[in-house]
């Protein structure tokens, strides 16, 4: 039965020492590690933003950029996720790596990337992909 699942997570201990100062160190090294373990998709996040009636919303976005201060992901401003940022431009990133016993979650102020960022970005996506979009 699905109430019955248990499952401890053991596998390591992160303390405020391993942990630093800085959690972008932190998400930048488990990401490599994230690499390093052929995870699927290691740069999946989980983004969650809210409706103008205040209703949650939650889907999976990857990951396009990681700067010392900013993580970078694209999206449509005229899709669903877009126009929740635009009218309420906050949210919340979840990373979780089930496989490393591992999950960060970022939440704060979104801010559209500029339309040079955004064009260049464009055109690195293959054709049927910008086709879609």
């Amino acid at each position: 039965m699905i109430e019955d699942i248990r499952k401890s997570y053991e596998r390591d201990e992160l303390t405020e020492e391993q942990a630093g100062d800085n959690p972008f160190l932190l998400l930048r090294r488990w990401l490599e590690e994230a690499l390093e373990a052929n995870i699927i998709e290691p740069n999946a996040m989980c983004l969650a933003t809210v409706d103008a009636h205040g209703n949650p919303d939650a889907r999976f976005v990857p990951l396009r950029g990681l700067d010392d201060d900013e993580l970078v992901f694209y999206t449509n401003i005229n899709c669903a996720k877009g126009k929740q940022m635009a009218h309420h431009p906050y949210a919340t990133l979840v990373f979780w790596w089930g496989v490393l016993e591992r999950q960060i979650r970022r939440r704060g102020r979104v801010e559209q990337v500029s339309d040079a960022m955004a064009d260049a970005y464009f055109a690195r996506r293959p054709r049927e992909h910008q086709l879609a979009a």
